[in-house]
């Protein structure tokens, strides 16, 4: 025992009682904490190069050398001096969907490793990740970008920094007409109040014959907003599911939420998500294909059932300042008009069968009309002069 006088003494009882020292310490005085002369011994280690650094500073081939040869109480793994390798690259394939690839990360200092998990993972670039594909990969879908390549970048934990290691490829997917571009569009009015809570939108896209998940979640600010969100490339072929929820929604304050989705810019066909969601429904869901030849089978994406679906008569049309809706003979319809972009011009409720409606003199061109009954919605197109 080492007393605190610096004095060695054979065992505790006589560093107690005849040296009076009140602390002491396991060891001779001077001796080296690292090292236990009692472990070295000619004991036969295998030859096994997994170096590790004893506590004396000295890389050992394994384990056992540091212990027999040493006598070194205390290692750690690696050379002495040298940094935890870590070399990470990007393996990457793509999908059976055009524009999503599958992506790996291993780390070529340790080859018999597995690739890194995706705890170890953070990704970057111009895609998104949507899934897990083959082999544990990462799935990446890099639709509704138009740039010339596509960008994925991997930053991997490498036990004490992150390391960045990035992929890239060109985006040949319009040259090869594979795609298509797609605008998901929002019109929504809500807030009886001068501060207007922000409106928290959940929109998931998925690809119904296939395990790919998009999220679009956002939050919308302000009492009244049209806005949309534009993908410059979805692959052809697929039919997709757009899924809509709001958080905390209060039917009283909201008036207006409506969606449509917009293909290779065709007209767009605006679905009622509100009646959807104050029906007792937790969310909306719409259907949809991209250039998909046998139909995505889509029935009543709106969910309000087409029981009765009358044939609308636009007197006169073209328009100039008044215009009146026939066609329907059982109660009342709600009429809204929007211009080409999407934007509502007028919203009138419980309009009877050819009444007028005044139209203002400012607007021109072509007039997308929704008129809609109980159990019933009708998408007329009208033109304005």
């Amino acid at each position: 025992m080492c007393g605190c006088d610096g004095v060695t003494y054979s065992n505790s009882c006589y560093a107690t009682y005849f040296g009076g020292v009140t602390y002491f310490e396991e060891g001779e005085c001077g001796s080296d904490p690292c090292i236990d002369e009692n472990l070295i011994e000619p004991y036969p280690c295998p030859f096994i190069w997994d170096p590790v650094c004893g506590c004396d500073g000295v890389t050992y081939g394994n384990a056992c050398e540091a212990e027999t040869v040493g006598g070194v109480l205390s290692y750690t793994a690696g050379e002495c001096g040298q940094p935890t390798p870590c070399e990470p690259i990007i393996e990457a394939w793509p999908s059976e969907v055009t524009g999503v690839w599958n992506f790996l990360v291993y780390d070529v200092s340790n080859p018999w490793a597995d690739p890194f998990s995706e705890d170890a993972l953070e990704w970057d670039g111009n895609g998104e990740v949507v899934g897990e594909g083959p082999n544990g990969s990462t799935q990446v879908a890099f639709w509704g970008t138009n740039d010339f390549l596509f960008v994925a970048c991997a930053n991997v934990w490498c036990g004490e920094e992150w390391v960045q290691v990035c992929w890239d490829t060109p985006n040949a997917s319009q040259e090869m007409d594979e795609c298509e571009n797609v605008v998901i569009a929002l019109n929504a009015e809500w807030g009886s109040t001068a501060v207007v809570e922000p409106l928290e939108l959940e929109l998931v896209l998925s690809m119904t014959d296939t395990d790919l998940e998009l999220d679009l979640s956002q939050v919308l600010v302000g009492g009244e907003i049209s806005e949309s969100i534009s993908f410059w490339c979805w692959p052809v072929g697929y039919c997709f599911e757009l899924e809509a929820a709001v958080a905390n929604l209060d039917e009283q304050d909201v008036a207006v939420l409506e969606i449509a989705v917009i293909v290779d810019e065709e007209l767009p066909s605006w679905q009622n998500v509100l009646d959807v969601l104050t029906s007792g429904e937790a969310s909306w869901t719409g259907t949809f294909g991209v250039d998909v030849l046998d139909g995505c089978e889509q029935q009543n994406p709106d969910g309000i059932p087409n029981v009765f679906e009358p044939q609308i008569t636009i007197t006169p049309n073209p328009v100039h300042n008044s215009v009146q809706f026939l066609g329907w003979t059982h109660g009342t319809a709600t009429v809204v008009l929007r211009n080409a972009l999407g934007q509502t011009l007028m919203r009138r409720e419980e309009v009877r069968p050819g009444e007028v409606l005044m139209l203002q003199s400012r607007w021109r061109g072509v007039v997308l009309a929704e008129i809609s009954g109980d159990g019933w919605v009708v998408r007329p197109v009208m033109v304005v002069r």
